[in-house]
This record gives structure tokens, C-alpha cells and sequence, in this order.
């Protein structure tokens, strides 16, 4: 793939896709979740990028997630689909798997359980973050949240999810129990 150098205007991505999500993953590698694919690119100096675009994610693509290891990353749509690819170490991806459960709204925000490596969260405008197995593809579990959720981020041992929703309240929930704990500003 060429090198590209990112003059480009914020919030755009190789080819200007508008890029509503973006997270590095280990080794310098970065993912992207843009309109019509979702592009990855290995950083080789502090303004060049090498990029590949896979497409077949989602119509648009929302948010992107590593998992620990650098080895998948999960992609969430606005069609409500999650999917995981198998990265290779030249940057190739493979899609794994779909996960489908969500309603219509879209996937905002997915992450990884920081202890297993089969396990990803998802957070959506339907009101629900639900757990993968991503090995089966199946939901192991549903947390139903107050407002559309919008982001998740596992505490790093592994015992909880935080989410942000709409309504701009954070909540905790204790992944073994599916207790959700509202956190509001006083």
C-alpha cells in the first residue's frame, strides 16, 4: 500500500472517509470504523501512515475496538451488527464472525474483557450492552441501561463494564451480577 502523509481535515481518514471511531491497538496499529469500511494503518514515523481499507464491515461503520493482544478487533455499525476480524501481522484482516441481537439504532461503542480474549461487550442505541462469545457468536449475556448506550470500557480486571449513555449519566455493571449501578452528577 502507499504511504500516506494525513493532510487531511480532522475527522477524515485515507480517502476522506469520515471517521466516527478511532483506537490504537499494540504495536502501533491503528483502527478506524469509517462510512463505507473500515481501513487499519501501522504507524512508521510521527506524520506517516501505511493504511489498508478492508470493506464488508458495515454500510457505516461506528466504533472499533483492539483486543488485548493486537490479534482481532471488533468493528460496531449503525446496522446494529458487530463484527470481529483475525488481523495478521502484515495488517490483512479476515472476518471471524458477526454478531447479531441488537435492535435498530446502531452499535456505538464494543470492547474486549481485558482477562478473556473470547469475550466482547457491546453497547447500543437499543438501549443495551450485551456480551459475546465470540468464538460460538452468541450473547452470553444483556444488561438493559436507562439511555441509549453509547460507549463501554471493561475495568481492567475484568469485573465490571462502565457505559456512557444519551443522557450523559454514567453506570457501572458488575459483570457477574448484571446489577447496574447509576452514577449522576450531584
Amino acid at each position: 500500500p502507499a504511504l500516506h502523509r494525513p493532510h487531511r481535515r480532522k475527522g477524515e481518514w485515507p480517502g476522506g472517509v469520515g471517521v466516527p471511531s478511532l483506537r490504537r491497538g499494540p504495536g502501533g496499529r491503528s483502527g478506524a470504523a469509517g462510512q463505507e469500511s473500515m481501513t487499519m494503518a501501522s504507524s512508521s514515523a510521527p506524520f506517516e501512515y501505511k493504511a489498508r481499507k478492508f470493506a464488508g464491515a458495515h454500510a457505516r461503520g461506528i466504533c472499533v475496538g483492539w483486543d488485548k493482544l493486537g490479534q482481532r478487533i471488533a468493528t460496531g455499525g449503525a446496522d446494529s451488527v458487530a463484527c470481529v476480524w483475525k488481523v495478521g501481522a502484515g495488517g490483512e484482516a479476515k472476518q471471524e464472525t458477526k454478531l447479531k441481537g441488537h435492535k435498530a439504532g446502531g452499535i456505538h461503542g464494543c470492547c474486549w474483557d481485558p482477562n478473556n480474549a473470547n469475550l466482547l461487550a457491546t453497547a447500543s442505541s437499543d438501549r443495551s450492552v450485551r456480551l459475546w462469545d465470540v468464538r460460538s457468536g452468541t450473547s452470553v449475556g444483556k444488561v438493559s441501561t436507562s439511555g441509549k448506550a453509547l460507549r463501554a470500557a471493561w475495568r481492567p480486571r475484568g469485573d465490571a463494564i462502565a457505559i456512557g449513555d444519551d443522557k450523559g449519566q454514567v453506570s457501572f455493571v458488575d459483570v457477574k451480577v448484571g446489577v447496574e449501578t447509576l452514577i449522576t452528577e450531584p
